[in-house]
Order: C-alpha cells, then structure tokens, then sequence
C-alpha cells in the first residue's frame, strides 16, 4: 500500500512538472532580457564613443590649428570658441550619461576657463 502509487501521486507529479517547467521558461526569459541588455548596452557604447572621438577630434584639431596660426589673432580667436564650444557639447555628454546611469555629475565651479595674467 505505502509503496504503490495511489490515484492522486501522478497529479501530484504533474503538479511539480508543471511548477518546474514554468521555472525554466522564466529563467531562460531572463537569461535573453539580459542578453538584449548588454547588447543595447553595447551599442550605446560605441555610438558615445564615436561622438567623444569626434569631439575630441575638433578639440584636437582646433587647438593644433591654434598652434600653427598665432600670427592671426582672429583665427586664434576662432579655433578657441570651436575648442570651447567642442568641450562644452563633450560635458553636457557626460552629463547625459551620468543621467543614463542614474549618477549626478559634479556640480559646474563657476568659470573653470583659463584666462592669461595680465
């Protein structure tokens, strides 16, 4: 008697079947949410650092053409305010990041432009 399945034993085994299998499915669900995660993550990855390298880039650039040109006060003058206007479109990046990622960026000190010494 106790060793011989009763009527209620193969429901109870389809019972446990069924809890295991919706286990798995969720677990293999979740398994793919987090793929789909890191893939998307991925891609913002090298869509951010393709707008910094291209930031940089101007930056770079600019201040090299800065260099070259001192004898013309105008063009100096231009390639500061693309340099400037470069690493301010790289910060509000950074900040749009931070945001991403739930962070505060650090707070703006005031006027962090260097200025020559009269």
């Amino acid at each position: 008697m106790g060793d011989q399945p009763g009527p209620g034993d193969s429901f109870r085994t389809g019972v446990i079947q069924d809890i295991s299998d919706q286990k798995e499915r969720k677990r293999v669900m979740a398994r793919a949410q987090d793929a789909q995660k890191l893939e998307s993550l991925g891609l913002l990855a090298g869509g951010v650092t393709h707008d910094f390298n291209n930031l940089l880039s101007g930056i770079l650039g600019n201040a090299d053409l800065a260099l070259i040109d001192t004898s013309n006060q105008g063009a100096v003058e231009e390639r500061l305010a693309d340099i400037i206007q470069a690493a301010k479109k790289a910060a509000d990046l950074t900040r749009q990041l931070l945001a991403l990622l739930g962070q505060r960026p650090l707070r703006h000190q005031g006027d962090q432009s260097i200025r020559p010494r009269a």
